[in-house]
């Protein structure tokens, strides 16, 4: 199972997410419908506007990546606590992670910001949120790709196939 690691700015919408998480999957070679979880930081605000990109993303896999309709709600509108584990349409599930959780996949983190390192400690949400949900086996596929709102890096989890 491919997972997409995101690390996004409060500012961030449900339509930048999905167009990061295609763009970055066809910049690899990956079908974007290959992409099983979507991975972040436990802030509640990021779970909730996962929750739109991956309504999107799961209506949109296969194709060109166009929505039908934007989703231009900002996570700030979006401020519902969930669950860490969230099922959603589909069998995609989103997985947050503490920062403590994240700071453990430092060492396995391929690129650094500076950003993140002052916010979080971690060398890379997107890189550290990817590979803690791929679990202690998985690797990474493809490090962070920054867009202007939203980072994404794609792992793969044991058993999978690379593609």
């Amino acid at each position: 199972m491919i997972v997409a690691g995101i690390g996004a700015r409060a500012s961030a919408t449900a339509d930048e997410i999905v167009r990061a998480v295609v763009e970055c999957c066809e910049r690899n070679g990956i079908d974007p419908s290959e992409v099983g979880k979507l991975a972040c930081l436990d802030r509640p605000a990021t779970v909730a506007i996962l929750r739109a990109a991956v309504d999107q993303l799961t209506a949109t896999s296969g194709d060109d990546g166009k929505t039908d309709g934007d989703d231009n709600r900002t996570m700030d509108d979006n401020s519902r606590t969930m669950d860490d584990r969230i099922s959603v349409r589909q069998g995609m599930e989103i997985l947050s992670f503490s920062v403590v959780d994240l700071q453990l996949q430092a060492d396995r983190c391929a690129t650094q910001s500076e950003k993140s390192m002052a916010a979080t400690g971690v060398p890379s949400v997107a890189e550290a949120a990817a590979l803690a949900a791929a679990g202690p086996e998985g690797m990474l596929l493809a490090p962070r790709v920054a867009f202007t709102t939203v980072t994404v890096a794609l792992a793969i989890g044991p058993g999978a196939t690379s593609p």
